[in-house]
């Protein structure tokens, strides 16, 4: 459904005169381009990790400008392109809260939808990973990055910390893509109050809310996590402090995303230019080398609100870009293709004869990974996503169904989408 729509005069001058959430809210269900956003985030992790295991391989000196010049970097900037899929999943778990503003969702149903869509296709490949690690750990590879990488064994206590994807786990045992689900779970118990957060509270207010947890989360891991190691830090409550801020804007960015297309729509086709060429700038920090700043990332954060309403505005270059059928294809396996790409690189670098000069193993690592997430997505992905919108439809106990995500937030919550901001 298009984002803008053009309705009778009448209709029109009436909107005007007596705007509500729902009418307002109608306006956006499905938006093609954000998936195909997610599926470029995806693609740019796949490259980044295959870029990282030729450096360990002994990558050629050229490579390294890669990660001295920006408009490089911006090929390979995986850790940007999780904190656009965090400010993603705030923006799209924000939205059912403002189309259905009559119809709040219980909370046990809210995290079935979420255990539904995150659980069983990270379960699929945890298996995968957990089976090809008991086969090719200790083994010769190209390069030797199993070194790195499934530097033993499965053993019980490991996976059943991965299994639950709460705790922190060392990240490089099974597939070093988990430490981002493990924040997406922990905030995913906690986005009812981020949701409740985003009503409330004003844009200036909201940025002020996000840096602080951004400043707050190394201190937090500093005095509360110290003795955490290094290979779990990134799954540190801690970082879920930080991420939290990240969702904020997210769920921020969806209450004003009107608003945020009405002043691209009044800017001049330089200024948007300008605008965008700003963005992705803000996007690569931190570039190696690079410390202007700290915290960069909430400075990914904010500058993939400004690539993601873009998307939404879907007219102009970036949006035709992101209709592309490939793109689009990526946008449909992209969690997938997010999962299981990195044990299909490892597995490939153990199989191939380790003569193999490591370009050579991309083209059939880029290919296994589009097979391995296609059959993912098709045979587990969808199957689990029909079931999380089935989910929505069960019928509730009687003491359970008053316990809503929003009770008692939207009798004292009045959206205005006049004056978002």
């Amino acid at each position: 459904m298009a984002l803008h729509q053009v309705p009778p005069q009448g209709e029109a001058e009436q909107s005007r005169a007596q705007p509500t959430p729902q009418r307002v809210d109608q306006g956006l269900r499905h938006v093609p381009e954000l998936d195909s956003l997610r599926g470029v985030a995806a693609a740019v992790v796949v490259l980044n990790h295959f870029h990282l295991a030729w450096l360990v391989a002994g990558a050629p000196r050229w490579l390294q400008h890669f990660r001295a010049d920006p408009l490089l970097w911006l090929l390979v900037n995986g850790h940007a392109s999780v904190m656009l899929f965090f400010l993603l999943s705030g923006f799209v778990l924000m939205l059912p809260y403002l189309r259905d503003a009559g119809r709040a969702q219980s909370y046990p149903i809210f995290i079935l939808r979420r255990a539904l869509r995150i659980y069983p296709t990270y379960w699929a490949v945890l298996a995968l990973a957990a089976v090809l690690c008991a086969v090719f750990s200790g083994k010769p590879s190209i390069g030797h990055i199993l070194g790195v990488n499934w530097p033993s064994p499965p053993d019980g206590q490991s996976l059943w910390r991965h299994l639950l994807l709460l705790l922190p786990v060392e990240i490089h045992r099974y597939d070093n893509p988990v430490w981002s689900l493990v924040h997406e779970a922990r905030i995913s118990l906690l986005f009812p109050l981020i949701a409740f957060a985003a009503l409330r509270l004003s844009l200036p207010w909201t940025l002020a809310v996000a840096a602080l947890c951004s400043w707050l989360s190394p201190v937090v891991l500093q005095h509360v996590e110290p003795g955490l190691p290094a290979d779990m830090q990134m799954t540190a409550w801690a970082c879920t402090l930080k991420y939290c801020g990240i969702f904020l804007l997210g769920a921020a960015l969806a209450r004003r995303r009107q608003a945020a297309v009405a002043l691209l729509d009044r800017l001049p086709r330089y200024g948007r230019a300008a605008l965008l060429t700003g963005a992705l700038l803000l996007y690569l920090y931190p570039v190696p080398g690079w410390h202007l700043l700290e915290r960069g990332d909430l400075c990914c954060a904010m500058a993939a609100g400004v690539l993601l309403t873009f998307a939404l505005r879907r007219s102009g270059t970036p949006a035709r870009l992101l209709r592309l059928r490939a793109i689009r294809f990526l946008g449909s396996i992209s969690y997938s293709l997010y999962l299981v790409h990195l044990p299909v690189l490892l597995a490939l670098c153990a199989v191939l004869p380790q003569r193999l000069p490591f370009p050579w193993v991309f083209p059939v690592f880029l290919a296994a990974s589009l097979v391995a997430a296609t059959l993912l997505h098709r045979l587990v992905e969808v199957p689990s996503i029909a079931l999380s919108r089935q989910a929505g439809k069960l019928a509730m106990p009687a003491r359970l169904k008053e316990w809503h995500l929003l009770a008692g937030l939207q009798r004292g919550v009045r959206l205005r989408p006049g004056n978002p901001l």
